[in-house]
């Protein structure tokens, strides 16, 4: 099949907070293409919290838009703040997205795992 000008393989790496609920359920994503601007994110229930992932999503790609998933998978912030270097996929996280962690950790570290999403 000939190569298509605008189709193939995409990856994308996506900041989420998550807002979960007492129960630990997530009911609404604060999504960003760059970790600073979750910085002033606030819950919108005085009861729920939030926590930081890193989405990372894998497919075949039509002009940029993923248009057939293969593969979607997360990286959680560690129970002392840290991040780690792999999704639960074991992916490898890039080293410009660890470094943008780093640069805003001070802030960011703030919003572990507290429900267990990884356990």
């Amino acid at each position: 099949m000939p190569f298509e000008r605008g189709v193939g393989k995409l990856v994308t790496y996506e900041w989420d907070l998550e807002e979960t609920d007492f129960d630990g359920d997530i009911f609404e994503h604060h999504f960003s293409d760059r970790l600073a601007e979750l910085k002033d994110e606030t819950p919108w229930l005085g009861d729920s919290s939030l926590c930081l992932v890193l989405v990372r999503t894998e497919g075949t790609s039509f002009y940029g838009d993923i248009v057939d998933l293969d593969d979607r998978t997360w990286a959680y912030l560690n129970d002392d703040g840290t991040f780690p270097e792999y999704f639960q996929n074991g992916a490898k996280v890039p080293k410009r997205l660890l470094k943008e962690f780093e640069r805003n950790s001070e802030w960011a570290s703030q919003y572990t795992n507290k429900q267990g999403v990884n356990d």
